[in-house]
């Protein structure tokens, strides 16, 4: 037996170190994820099963999630972007998670710092130093942000991104 990684970029399998593009799509198999690093700006970390699409890799750099989850973390100052079919989450230096099973419902958590949530009907500022997070869900109103627990991911993933990043908490 054995374990296949698998992680493609516009359909193609990829490795480390290629350069992504604003455009391309990436996907991540059932035990993979990728980490894509923006310039020493911005970083993030998408698990297992995931595909996006890189819609730009200059500021503001914009993500869109299909399917899947990502940890985010962003230098103070850089405009970035993840979108969901139920939600925008946009921050300009912070570490937050967003995960999305597709159209109508999103889950998006500030780790530490501060992000602004959008729907089509609403926004919310949303500032935390240790995990806040909430749901985003659509229904026949329109989309709704509620108040939801932490999940999907833990301080320990949190900690490893940072030192990814190069960022060392004192």
């Amino acid at each position: 037996a054995h374990v296949e990684v698998t992680v493609s970029l516009n359909g193609a399998p990829t490795s480390e170190g290629k350069d992504v593009s604003a455009g391309q799509q990436l996907k991540t198999g059932s035990v993979s994820s990728a980490m894509i690093e923006f310039e020493n700006r911005a970083m993030f970390r998408a698990g297992e099963n995931t595909d996006l699409t890189v819609l730009e890799t200059r500021e503001p750099i914009q993500i869109k999630v299909i399917r899947g989850w990502l940890l985010n973390i962003v230098k103070s100052g850089t405009k970035y972007q993840v979108t969901t079919d139920a939600a925008v989450a946009a921050s300009r230096g912070t570490v937050f998670f967003v995960q999305t099973d597709g159209p109508g419902e999103s889950y998006i958590c500030v780790c530490k710092g501060q992000i602004t949530v959008s729907t089509e009907g609403a926004e919310k500022q949303i500032q935390s130093q240790h995990h806040q997070a909430v749901s985003v869900l659509q229904d026949k109103t329109g989309n709704l942000i509620r108040p939801a627990p932490m999940q999907y991911h833990t301080d320990a993933d949190v900690s490893a991104l940072e030192g990814s990043f190069g960022i060392v908490k004192n």
